[in-house]
C-alpha cells in the first residue's frame, strides 16, 4: 500500500515522460482511457479502425479527438462514445474494417466500477503510466517512432494483394455484414436523437486490392442522400507500408486532407474555435 502511494505521488509531483505505448493493444487502451477520461474539449471524434488509428496526429486540429484501434472497427469506438456521459458534437465513422466484431472485453474493461470513476485521479491505475511505457522511451528512443511500421517490400506485398483479391472475388458474408451495417446505423439514430452529427468515410487502401465490391455495397446501405460521407479519395494520391494502411507520408498526406474535408462540411466550428 505504501509503495502504490509512493508511485502516485512520484507520478502527480514529477510527471514523467512517457511514451505512446509498447504494442497496439497498450496503444489502445492509452488512447481509450484518455478519451473517457478527458473527453471534455473534443467537438469531434473518429471512430474507426487502425487504418484511422495511424493517422498523423500532428496534422489534426485539436479539437478532434481519435478513438480508432488497432485490431478493431468503428463498433468499438462507438460503444465508448455512447457509454461517456459528454458526448461529442460530430463523430466521424470509418467504414473499412466493418467486418471486425466489437470487443466487448476490452470496452467492459474500461468501464469497471469504482476503478473508472477513480482512475484520473489515480495516476497508477492509467495504462500511459504502466511501467514499460515509462521506460521504454528512454531505453531505444525510435522504438515508438515513425518508422515502428515497416513497409513490406513489394514482391510480398503483391503477392498479399492476389491473395486478399481472391478471396474478395468470392460472395461476401452478407448476412455478418448487415447485421453490423444495422449495428451501426442504431449507433447514427442514438447519435441524431441526441443532436450528434454523424459522418461516414472510407479511407483509401493500397492500389493494389480490390475491395470495390464491399464499398459498393456500404454506398448502397449508407446511401448519399441519408447519410454525410467524407469525399473519397484515390489510393493513386497516397503511399502505403501494406495493403491497407498509410506510411508516414501517406499518413500525414490523408490527415491533411481529412481535415480540410472536415473544415469544408462544418465551416462553423473552424470559426467557433479561432473565437474562443
Amino acid at each position: 500500500m505504501a509503495f502504490f502511494v509512493i508511485c502516485n505521488i512520484y507520478l502527480i509531483l514529477f510527471m514523467p515522460s512517457i511514451g505512446s505505448g509498447e504494442n497496439d493493444r497498450q496503444k489502445n487502451i492509452i488512447a481509450a482511457q484518455e478519451y473517457i477520461d478527458y473527453n471534455t474539449h473534443r467537438q469531434i471524434v473518429l471512430a474507426g479502425s487502425s487504418c484511422t488509428r495511424r493517422l498523423d496526429s500532428s496534422m489534426l486540429p485539436h479539437y478532434i479527438y481519435n478513438l480508432a484501434f488497432g485490431g478493431e472497427n468503428m463498433l468499438t469506438g462507438l460503444e465508448i462514445i455512447r457509454r461517456c456521459p459528454v458526448k461529442p458534437r460530430i463523430v466521424l465513422i470509418e467504414l473499412n474494417q466493418i467486418l471486425l466484431d466489437m470487443d466487448s472485453d476490452f470496452v467492459a474493461s474500461l468501464f469497471t466500477p469504482i476503478l473508472y470513476k477513480i482512475r484520473p485521479y489515480v495516476p497508477s491505475l492509467q495504462e500511459k503510466y504502466q511501467f514499460i511505457n515509462l521506460i521504454l522511451p528512454r531505453i531505444n528512443k525510435t522504438y515508438l517512432g515513425p518508422n515502428y511500421y515497416k513497409s513490406l517490400p513489394k514482391e510480398q506485398l503483391e503477392k498479399m494483394a492476389n491473395d486478399e483479391n481472391s478471396e474478395n472475388s468470392k460472395t461476401l458474408n452478407y448476412s455478418k455484414l448487415d447485421n453490423h451495417i444495422n449495428l451501426v446505423k442504431n449507433y447514427i439514430n442514438e447519435n441524431k436523437a441526441k443532436a450528434i452529427k454523424t459522418v461516414l468515410y472510407l479511407l483509401p487502401w493500397n492500389c493494389l486490392v480490390n475491395n470495390n465490391k464491399i464499398n459498393d455495397y456500404l454506398r448502397l446501405k449508407f446511401p448519399i442522400n441519408e447519410y454525410q460521407w467524407i469525399e473519397s479519395d484515390s489510393c493513386i494520391n497516397y503511399s502505403f507500408n501494406d495493403l491497407h494502411h498509410f506510411d508516414v507520408q501517406g499518413a500525414r498526406k490523408y490527415s491533411i486532407y481529412l481535415k480540410s474535408q472536415i473544415e469544408k462540411l462544418f465551416p462553423d466550428i473552424i470559426i467557433n474555435r479561432k473565437s474562443q
